[in-house]
């Protein structure tokens, strides 16, 4: 009995197993009676105890059985990853999918747990297995819109085991954001342990760096016009907050250095970011508007990168329609389809990827304007350690001579994957074979020119690039008032 309380939870047909089990079924239990039938006839007072005592036994085995049910019906799908597991029962099943949900639920109540939660498992074991395409989707959405870098069973079960490594707390922090383990399972290249240490962290930074409030007072500010004249204290406090993020962004944001616009050929939003227009010198104030600026880009890059492909499964099905439409008319009206068959399955809903394009323009940088160490390796660890995987690419464009000194400091603190995702669309850095490889890809020179990113962007989206990224047509010159309006998962003259 001890193994099997020791075991995480079993799959429904093994707790169904379980519950089914009565007094007669164990071993014991028969035998008992058959020695109870072969006893003396006129000694029925010794029988019947001897049967009372044998129904009592196989009675508390029952209970045993029904606690072990209910115990393994407490836990979820999400298991612990410790190694103590009894491996009395061999039989292999298909290990619970994850939950829809980021908390998995850690009490439950005994008495509905043997009833209505066994005769949901009965439903579903009786069942045809129609839910495991649900768990598959849900297992989908646990690895994100963005392709896996590694196999997907190895991406699902350094999931599990992240989660499992949480505290219910950040659990619910994350509750927004389902592919957050995933992204640090990538970034540390597979290794569990040190995913666990880095989405710690990131979840404790996000904490004391008040990224849900400023989210939420900014998107307040915007909304909020005017302030109602009769008002409680509390929320004359929430007014000031939102002022205060207001009157940040508005300063911070002044001169067009840092805004969303426009998409590449897939949705992921572009984020033009312009060092050579840094117009204050406040670290802290700098690094909200940055990480503002990187949340809205996350926003629009879900929700265009899903209409996108909700538009492609529509003209794919559209096409489909008509071919089958053609080779019925050329069958003679013979459909494809009996009455008896069924019809190809609906497409699965599309999952928004996640990750942003950098369209870095260095026009004007100098050493005047040049940020000091402090914040340039702020804004790495904000990147590299708190938004792990949420980089496409990062296009560096006219950069001038003085910006081979600026990498030259900050290139020891760029991760090596980060690195081989930036692109220099113009002169490139000191020679040596970034170098050659830039020259290699295409392009005017040396650096590649403008055609890496103009393929990124596509067509259909190049009519919405400025003239510095390769946009031929006159498009509107950024306003920064307008842009702090909009909507937040809008870019700008969307």
């Amino acid at each position: 009995m001890s193994s099997l309380l020791e075991r995480r939870t079993p799959p429904p047909v093994v707790r169904i197993w379980a519950q089914s089990l009565g007094a007669g079924d164990f071993p014991n239990n028969n035998n008992n009676i058959d020695n109870n039938n072969n006893a003396a006839v006129n000694d029925n007072g010794r029988r019947y105890a001897d049967n009372n005592n044998n129904a009592d036994d196989a009675n508390a085995k029952h209970d045993d059985d029904d606690d072990v049910v209910d115990n393994n019906d407490i836990t979820t799908g999400i298991g612990s990853h410790d190694n103590s597991c009894s491996k009395t029962r061999t039989t292999k099943q298909k290990p619970p999918p994850l939950n829809r949900t980021l908390t998995p639920a850690t009490t439950t109540d005994s008495s509905s747990s043997s009833t209505t939660g066994s005769s949901e498992e009965e439903e579903e074991d009786d069942g045809d297995h129609d839910d495991d395409d649900d768990h598959d989707d849900d297992n989908v959405r646990w690895l994100g819109g963005e392709p896996c870098l590694l196999d997907a069973t190895e991406e699902m079960e350094g999931v599990r085991k992240i989660l499992c490594a949480l505290s219910t707390q950040e659990r619910k922090q994350m509750s927004d954001d389902i592919a957050m383990p995933v992204r640090h399972f990538r970034a540390e290249k597979g290794h569990t342990d040190l995913a666990i240490k880095k989405i710690k962290e990131a979840l404790h930074w996000r904490r004391n760096f008040g990224l849900e409030e400023l989210i939420q007072q900014s998107h307040h500010a915007a909304t909020n016009k005017a302030t109602t004249k009769s008002s409680t204290n509390g929320e004359d406090n929430n007014n000031n907050n939102n002022n205060e993020v207001k009157e940040m962004l508005s300063r911070e944001n002044d001169t067009g250095k840092l805004y969303v616009r426009g998409y590449d050929s897939n949705g992921r939003a572009l984020l033009y970011m312009r060092p050579g227009r840094e117009n204050t010198t406040h670290e802290s104030n700098q690094m909200r508007h940055l990480v503002w600026n990187l949340e809205k880009a996350i926003a629009c890059t879900a929700k265009r990168s899903v209409q996108l492909m909700m538009t492609r499964q529509q003209q794919q099905q559209q096409q489909g329609q008509q071919q089958q439409g053609q080779q019925e008319e050329n069958n003679n009206n013979n459909s494809i389809f009996t009455t008896d068959d069924k019809q190809p399955p609906s497409p699965p809903s599309p999952q928004p990827l996640e990750k942003v394009t950098l369209l870095i323009d260095y026009e004007g940088f100098s050493f005047r304007n040049m940020p000091p160490l402090s914040t340039s390796r702020y804004t790495l660890d904000i990147l590299q350690k708190y938004y792990p995987e949420r980089m496409h690419r990062a296009y560096i464009l006219n950069p001038p001579a003085v910006f081979r000194t600026f990498w030259t400091i900050i290139r020891p603190f760029i991760d090596p994957v980060t690195k081989e995702k930036i692109v220099f669309c113009c002169s490139p850095p000191p020679s040596g074979r970034r170098r050659q490889q830039q020259k290699e890809k295409g392009g005017e020179g040396g650096g590649g020119g403008l055609a890496p990113l103009l393929a990124a962007v596509g067509d259909a989206h190049a009519d919405k690039l400025e003239p510095v990224a390769g946009g031929t047509k006159k498009i509107r010159d950024f306003c920064s008032i307008e842009y702090l309006r909009l909507p937040f998962a809008v870019s700008f003259d969307e």
